[in-house]
Protein backbone atom coordinates (compact mmCIF):
# COMPACT_ATOMS: atom_id res chain seq x y z
CA UNK A 1 0.00 0.00 0.00
CA UNK A 2 1.74 3.38 -1.33
CA UNK A 3 0.16 5.76 1.49
CA UNK A 4 0.37 3.26 4.24
CA UNK A 5 2.94 4.25 7.27
CA UNK A 6 3.76 1.81 10.03
CA UNK A 7 4.72 4.20 13.37
CA UNK A 8 6.39 2.00 16.11
CA UNK A 9 6.53 3.74 19.58
CA UNK A 10 9.18 2.85 22.24
CA UNK A 11 7.73 5.00 25.06
CA UNK A 12 9.89 3.10 28.27
CA UNK A 13 13.39 2.87 27.43
CA UNK A 14 15.99 6.11 27.45
CA UNK A 15 19.27 3.68 26.89
CA UNK A 16 20.98 0.51 26.82
CA UNK A 17 18.28 -2.22 28.48
CA UNK A 18 15.69 -3.96 25.92
CA UNK A 19 18.29 -3.13 22.42
CA UNK A 20 18.73 -6.46 21.72
CA UNK A 21 14.97 -7.02 21.90
CA UNK A 22 13.80 -4.14 20.05
CA UNK A 23 16.10 -4.65 17.54
CA UNK A 24 14.29 -7.81 16.90
CA UNK A 25 11.12 -6.37 17.25
CA UNK A 26 12.00 -3.85 15.20
CA UNK A 27 13.37 -6.24 12.31
CA UNK A 28 10.44 -8.81 12.04
CA UNK A 29 7.68 -5.86 12.09
CA UNK A 30 9.64 -4.23 9.13
CA UNK A 31 9.27 -7.67 7.06
CA UNK A 32 5.74 -7.97 8.17
CA UNK A 33 4.53 -4.94 6.87
CA UNK A 34 6.45 -3.70 4.43
CA UNK A 35 5.33 -0.32 3.72
CA UNK A 36 7.58 2.26 2.20
CA UNK A 37 6.92 5.06 4.86
CA UNK A 38 8.04 3.73 8.36
CA UNK A 39 8.10 5.89 11.24
CA UNK A 40 10.16 5.43 14.64
CA UNK A 41 9.07 7.48 18.38
CA UNK A 42 12.34 7.07 20.41
CA UNK A 43 14.91 8.77 22.98
CA UNK A 44 18.00 9.41 20.99
CA UNK A 45 19.94 7.00 23.96
CA UNK A 46 18.13 4.23 23.29
CA UNK A 47 18.42 4.87 19.50
CA UNK A 48 22.20 4.92 19.90
CA UNK A 49 22.43 1.46 21.84
CA UNK A 50 20.38 0.24 19.02
CA UNK A 51 22.44 0.94 16.07
CA UNK A 52 24.37 -2.03 17.28
CA UNK A 53 22.05 -4.27 16.44
CA UNK A 54 19.60 -2.82 13.72
CA UNK A 55 19.87 -0.72 10.44
CA UNK A 56 17.55 1.52 11.20
CA UNK A 57 18.41 4.15 7.74
CA UNK A 58 15.25 3.33 6.79
CA UNK A 59 13.25 4.80 9.17
CA UNK A 60 11.92 8.22 9.75
CA UNK A 61 12.89 8.88 13.06
CA UNK A 62 11.03 11.09 15.79
CA UNK A 63 13.20 11.39 18.84
CA UNK A 64 11.30 11.95 21.92
CA UNK A 65 12.00 12.82 25.67
CA UNK A 66 11.91 9.57 27.84
CA UNK A 67 12.09 10.11 31.71
CA UNK A 68 14.22 7.19 33.30
CA UNK A 69 11.75 4.29 35.23
CA UNK A 70 10.70 4.32 38.67
CA UNK A 71 7.68 3.18 40.47
CA UNK A 72 6.84 6.60 41.64
CA UNK A 73 6.79 7.82 37.91
CA UNK A 74 4.71 5.71 36.59
CA UNK A 75 1.80 8.05 36.75
CA UNK A 76 3.67 10.55 35.33
CA UNK A 77 5.29 8.50 32.48
CA UNK A 78 1.75 7.66 31.43
CA UNK A 79 0.09 11.13 31.15
CA UNK A 80 3.03 11.88 28.81
CA UNK A 81 2.90 8.53 27.01
CA UNK A 82 -1.12 9.64 26.81
CA UNK A 83 -0.76 12.86 25.42
CA UNK A 84 2.13 11.57 22.67
CA UNK A 85 -0.50 9.01 21.75
CA UNK A 86 -3.61 11.55 20.99
CA UNK A 87 -1.28 13.35 18.80
CA UNK A 88 -0.32 10.05 17.27
CA UNK A 89 -3.32 8.86 17.07
CA UNK A 90 -5.13 11.99 15.79
CA UNK A 91 -2.65 11.77 12.41
CA UNK A 92 -2.96 8.28 11.38
CA UNK A 93 -4.78 7.25 8.69
CA UNK A 94 -7.16 4.34 8.02
CA UNK A 95 -4.42 1.66 6.65
CA UNK A 96 -1.77 2.84 8.92
CA UNK A 97 -0.59 0.60 11.39
CA UNK A 98 0.32 1.73 14.91
CA UNK A 99 2.89 -0.46 17.32
CA UNK A 100 3.51 -0.01 20.68
CA UNK A 101 6.59 -1.52 22.67
CA UNK A 102 4.93 -0.97 25.84
CA UNK A 103 2.16 0.15 27.46
CA UNK A 104 0.73 2.25 30.68
CA UNK A 105 -2.86 2.17 32.21
CA UNK A 106 -4.32 5.16 31.59
CA UNK A 107 -2.73 5.63 27.99
CA UNK A 108 -4.29 1.53 27.07
CA UNK A 109 -7.87 3.23 28.05
CA UNK A 110 -7.77 6.25 26.74
CA UNK A 111 -6.73 3.87 23.25
CA UNK A 112 -8.91 1.68 23.60
CA UNK A 113 -11.93 3.98 24.20
CA UNK A 114 -10.84 5.64 21.02
CA UNK A 115 -10.35 2.66 18.82
CA UNK A 116 -14.06 1.38 19.25
CA UNK A 117 -15.08 4.16 17.20
CA UNK A 118 -12.00 4.82 14.57
CA UNK A 119 -10.80 1.28 14.72
CA UNK A 120 -7.40 1.69 13.51
CA UNK A 121 -5.03 -1.16 13.33
CA UNK A 122 -3.38 -1.06 16.66
CA UNK A 123 -0.89 -3.70 18.47
CA UNK A 124 0.23 -3.09 21.71
CA UNK A 125 3.60 -5.38 23.12
CA UNK A 126 3.06 -7.07 26.49
CA UNK A 127 6.26 -7.08 29.15
CA UNK A 128 6.63 -7.00 32.43
CA UNK A 129 3.48 -5.58 33.46
CA UNK A 130 1.47 -8.93 33.04
CA UNK A 131 2.71 -9.58 36.44
CA UNK A 132 0.75 -7.29 38.20
CA UNK A 133 -2.52 -9.00 37.24
CA UNK A 134 -1.39 -12.44 38.91
CA UNK A 135 -1.98 -13.39 42.31
CA UNK A 136 0.62 -13.49 44.70
CA UNK A 137 2.76 -11.74 42.52
CA UNK A 138 6.15 -10.23 43.58
CA UNK A 139 6.02 -6.84 42.05
CA UNK A 140 5.47 -4.08 44.35
CA UNK A 141 3.36 -1.13 44.90
CA UNK A 142 3.34 -0.56 40.85
CA UNK A 143 0.95 -3.30 40.68
CA UNK A 144 -2.03 -1.16 42.16
CA UNK A 145 -1.39 1.17 39.21
CA UNK A 146 -1.35 -1.60 36.97
CA UNK A 147 -4.53 -3.22 38.08
CA UNK A 148 -6.39 -0.22 37.15
CA UNK A 149 -5.95 -1.62 32.98
CA UNK A 150 -6.95 -5.12 33.83
CA UNK A 151 -10.42 -4.97 32.11
CA UNK A 152 -9.16 -2.95 29.63
CA UNK A 153 -8.53 -6.22 27.37
CA UNK A 154 -11.79 -7.51 27.71
CA UNK A 155 -13.40 -4.51 25.66
CA UNK A 156 -14.18 -5.12 22.14
CA UNK A 157 -12.08 -1.97 20.90
CA UNK A 158 -10.32 -3.66 18.05
CA UNK A 159 -6.61 -3.49 20.06
CA UNK A 160 -4.35 -6.90 19.43
CA UNK A 161 -1.96 -7.87 21.83
CA UNK A 162 1.64 -9.00 21.52
CA UNK A 163 2.04 -11.91 24.13
CA UNK A 164 5.64 -13.24 24.22
CA UNK A 165 5.49 -17.16 25.10
CA UNK A 166 2.92 -19.89 25.43
CA UNK A 167 3.89 -20.57 28.76
CA UNK A 168 2.69 -16.33 29.49
CA UNK A 169 -0.48 -16.36 27.68
CA UNK A 170 -1.12 -19.53 29.73
CA UNK A 171 -1.09 -17.61 32.77
CA UNK A 172 -2.81 -14.56 31.52
CA UNK A 173 -5.31 -16.00 29.28
CA UNK A 174 -8.09 -15.28 32.03
CA UNK A 175 -7.69 -11.52 30.95
CA UNK A 176 -8.66 -12.07 27.23
CA UNK A 177 -11.86 -13.70 26.83
CA UNK A 178 -11.43 -13.44 23.39
CA UNK A 179 -8.53 -15.09 23.10
CA UNK A 180 -8.07 -13.67 19.04
CA UNK A 181 -7.18 -10.65 21.07
CA UNK A 182 -3.81 -11.99 22.07
CA UNK A 183 -1.18 -12.87 19.27
CA UNK A 184 1.41 -15.53 21.52
CA UNK A 185 5.16 -15.55 19.74
CA UNK A 186 8.60 -16.39 21.25
CA UNK A 187 10.39 -13.01 22.34
CA UNK A 188 12.44 -11.69 19.25
CA UNK A 189 16.11 -11.26 20.17
CA UNK A 190 19.02 -10.44 18.16
CA UNK A 191 21.75 -13.05 18.23
CA UNK A 192 25.45 -13.01 16.83
CA UNK A 193 26.15 -15.14 13.83
CA UNK A 194 29.64 -15.51 15.35
CA UNK A 195 28.49 -19.00 17.73
CA UNK A 196 30.78 -18.25 20.76
CA UNK A 197 31.40 -21.66 21.99
CA UNK A 198 31.09 -23.18 25.57
CA UNK A 199 34.36 -23.25 28.02
CA UNK A 200 35.00 -27.34 28.30
CA UNK A 201 37.23 -28.52 31.21
CA UNK A 202 38.08 -27.39 34.67
CA UNK A 203 38.90 -26.82 37.49
CA UNK A 204 37.88 -24.09 38.15
CA UNK A 205 34.37 -24.40 37.16
CA UNK A 206 33.14 -20.37 36.23
CA UNK A 207 29.75 -19.91 37.40
CA UNK A 208 27.93 -16.74 36.51
CA UNK A 209 24.87 -14.76 37.97
CA UNK A 210 23.76 -12.13 35.14
CA UNK A 211 21.93 -8.86 35.49
CA UNK A 212 20.86 -7.08 38.64
CA UNK A 213 21.75 -8.86 42.28
CA UNK A 214 18.89 -7.12 44.19
CA UNK A 215 15.43 -8.82 46.10
CA UNK A 216 13.85 -9.24 43.17
CA UNK A 217 16.38 -12.02 41.73
CA UNK A 218 15.70 -14.00 45.11
CA UNK A 219 19.21 -13.38 46.55
CA UNK A 220 19.17 -15.52 49.65
CA UNK A 221 18.79 -18.53 47.81
CA UNK A 222 21.79 -17.51 45.65
CA UNK A 223 23.68 -16.42 49.32
CA UNK A 224 22.54 -19.85 50.45
CA UNK A 225 24.35 -21.66 47.43
CA UNK A 226 27.41 -19.73 48.00
CA UNK A 227 27.87 -20.92 51.22
CA UNK A 228 27.06 -24.30 50.36
CA UNK A 229 29.92 -24.27 47.54
CA UNK A 230 32.24 -22.10 49.81
CA UNK A 231 34.35 -26.02 50.24
CA UNK A 232 34.48 -26.15 46.31
CA UNK A 233 35.60 -22.05 46.04
CA UNK A 234 38.69 -23.02 48.95
CA UNK A 235 39.44 -25.92 47.15
CA UNK A 236 40.11 -23.55 44.08
CA UNK A 237 37.41 -26.30 42.17
CA UNK A 238 34.61 -23.38 41.61
CA UNK A 239 34.47 -19.30 41.09
CA UNK A 240 31.80 -17.46 41.09
CA UNK A 241 31.30 -13.90 39.47
CA UNK A 242 28.41 -11.39 39.45
CA UNK A 243 27.78 -10.16 36.30
CA UNK A 244 25.79 -7.01 36.41
CA UNK A 245 25.38 -4.19 39.35
CA UNK A 246 25.03 -5.29 43.05
CA UNK A 247 22.29 -3.78 45.08
CA UNK A 248 24.03 -1.32 47.85
CA UNK A 249 22.63 -3.73 50.53
CA UNK A 250 24.35 -6.68 49.74
CA UNK A 251 27.91 -5.57 49.09
CA UNK A 252 29.49 -6.58 52.60
CA UNK A 253 28.01 -9.71 52.15
CA UNK A 254 30.03 -11.58 49.93
CA UNK A 255 33.57 -13.55 50.78
CA UNK A 256 36.54 -12.15 49.22
CA UNK A 257 36.61 -14.89 46.51
CA UNK A 258 33.13 -14.05 44.59
CA UNK A 259 33.57 -11.33 41.95
CA UNK A 260 31.55 -8.37 41.71
CA UNK A 261 30.42 -4.99 40.94
CA UNK A 262 29.06 -1.86 42.56
CA UNK A 263 28.34 0.26 39.91
CA UNK A 264 26.17 -1.20 35.94
CA UNK A 265 29.11 -2.87 33.45
CA UNK A 266 30.02 -1.44 30.46
CA UNK A 267 28.27 -3.75 27.58
CA UNK A 268 31.82 -4.71 26.12
CA UNK A 269 33.28 -5.52 29.78
CA UNK A 270 30.20 -7.60 30.50
CA UNK A 271 30.55 -9.68 27.74
CA UNK A 272 33.86 -10.31 28.12
CA UNK A 273 32.73 -11.65 31.65
CA UNK A 274 30.35 -13.69 29.99
CA UNK A 275 32.23 -15.82 28.16
CA UNK A 276 34.69 -16.59 30.51
CA UNK A 277 32.10 -18.60 32.34
CA UNK A 278 31.13 -22.52 32.23
CA UNK A 279 27.37 -22.24 33.48
CA UNK A 280 25.14 -18.99 34.53
CA UNK A 281 22.98 -19.69 37.85
CA UNK A 282 19.56 -18.61 38.13
CA UNK A 283 17.67 -18.48 41.64
CA UNK A 284 14.48 -17.35 40.02
CA UNK A 285 12.28 -20.07 41.12
CA UNK A 286 8.36 -21.17 40.42
CA UNK A 287 6.79 -17.97 41.56
CA UNK A 288 8.96 -16.03 38.56
CA UNK A 289 8.85 -15.41 34.92
CA UNK A 290 4.95 -16.60 35.46
CA UNK A 291 4.25 -13.66 32.81
CA UNK A 292 7.46 -12.16 31.92
CA UNK A 293 10.11 -13.77 29.55
CA UNK A 294 13.58 -13.97 31.19
CA UNK A 295 16.59 -11.83 29.81
CA UNK A 296 19.06 -13.93 31.34
CA UNK A 297 17.57 -16.72 29.49
CA UNK A 298 17.99 -14.89 26.19
CA UNK A 299 21.57 -13.70 26.83
CA UNK A 300 22.45 -17.80 27.62
CA UNK A 301 20.96 -18.36 24.33
CA UNK A 302 23.16 -15.71 22.59
CA UNK A 303 26.46 -16.56 24.27
CA UNK A 304 25.61 -20.04 24.24
CA UNK A 305 26.46 -20.43 28.15
CA UNK A 306 23.70 -23.35 29.82
CA UNK A 307 22.14 -22.94 33.06
CA UNK A 308 21.83 -24.08 36.34
CA UNK A 309 18.86 -22.95 37.21
CA UNK A 310 15.82 -23.04 39.91
CA UNK A 311 13.10 -24.29 38.04
CA UNK A 312 10.14 -22.42 36.52
CA UNK A 313 7.56 -22.45 34.26
CA UNK A 314 9.30 -20.23 31.44
CA UNK A 315 12.33 -22.12 31.12
CA UNK A 316 10.60 -25.34 31.62
CA UNK A 317 8.46 -24.62 28.55
CA UNK A 318 11.94 -24.06 26.35
CA UNK A 319 13.79 -27.02 28.00
CA UNK A 320 10.44 -28.98 27.24
CA UNK A 321 10.19 -27.82 23.38
CA UNK A 322 13.29 -27.97 22.14
CA UNK A 323 16.09 -29.65 24.20
CA UNK A 324 17.52 -28.97 27.85
CA UNK A 325 20.32 -25.41 27.96
CA UNK A 326 21.75 -26.90 30.78
CA UNK A 327 20.21 -28.19 34.64
CA UNK A 328 16.51 -27.88 35.84
CA UNK A 329 16.86 -27.90 39.53
CA UNK A 330 13.85 -28.15 42.33
CA UNK A 331 16.14 -26.96 45.40
CA UNK A 332 19.52 -25.27 45.54
CA UNK A 333 20.83 -28.34 47.33
CA UNK A 334 20.12 -30.02 43.83
CA UNK A 335 21.72 -27.04 42.30
CA UNK A 336 24.77 -27.23 44.44
CA UNK A 337 25.18 -31.30 43.94
CA UNK A 338 25.24 -30.57 40.20
CA UNK A 339 27.76 -28.25 40.75
CA UNK A 340 29.67 -30.46 43.13
CA UNK A 341 29.63 -33.47 40.54
CA UNK A 342 30.64 -30.94 37.66
CA UNK A 343 33.61 -29.27 39.23
CA UNK A 344 35.28 -32.73 40.84
CA UNK A 345 34.64 -34.50 37.64
CA UNK A 346 35.13 -32.26 34.96
CA UNK A 347 34.80 -35.22 32.18
CA UNK A 348 30.99 -35.28 33.04
CA UNK A 349 31.11 -31.80 31.51
CA UNK A 350 28.36 -31.90 28.68
CA UNK A 351 28.69 -29.76 25.34
CA UNK A 352 25.90 -28.02 24.76
CA UNK A 353 26.59 -26.20 21.63
CA UNK A 354 24.02 -28.34 19.18
CA UNK A 355 21.33 -27.56 21.19
CA UNK A 356 21.65 -23.78 21.71
CA UNK A 357 22.08 -23.85 17.26
CA UNK A 358 18.83 -25.45 17.05
CA UNK A 359 17.32 -23.40 19.75
CA UNK A 360 18.76 -20.38 17.77
CA UNK A 361 17.35 -21.32 14.53
CA UNK A 362 14.28 -21.94 15.73
CA UNK A 363 13.89 -18.65 17.75
CA UNK A 364 15.50 -16.51 14.94
CA UNK A 365 13.36 -13.61 13.86
CA UNK A 366 12.60 -15.14 10.23
CA UNK A 367 10.62 -17.73 12.25
CA UNK A 368 8.83 -15.19 14.39
CA UNK A 369 8.08 -13.30 11.49
CA UNK A 370 6.69 -16.40 9.73
CA UNK A 371 4.84 -16.90 12.76
CA UNK A 372 3.37 -13.04 13.37
CA UNK A 373 2.02 -13.38 9.75
CA UNK A 374 0.40 -16.18 10.11
CA UNK A 375 -1.40 -14.93 13.17
CA UNK A 376 -2.49 -11.33 12.32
Amino acid sequence: MAGTKLIVVEPNMHSYPHSEINAGLLSIMQEVFPFSTKYFYVSSGHLNALQDFFDHKKWKVRNINVIPFTPWRIPLLDLILMFRLLFIYYKMHKDDHLILLGIYPLSNWVLSLLNRFSKRNVLICLHGQMESYLQNTTIGVSKHYYNLSKHVFKQKDYLRYIVFGQSIFNNVSFLFPDHSKAIIIDQPYVYDNESYGEILGAPPLNLGFLGRFDKTKNVQSAFNLFQAAKDLRDRGLVKISIIGRVSEEYIGKFDNDISFSSDSLPRDKFIEEVLKQNFIISFTGPSFYRATPSGVFFDCIKYGKPLIALRNEYLEYYFKKYCALGYLCDSVEEMYSIIKDLAENPQHLVDFQESFDTVRTELGLSKIAERLKEAL
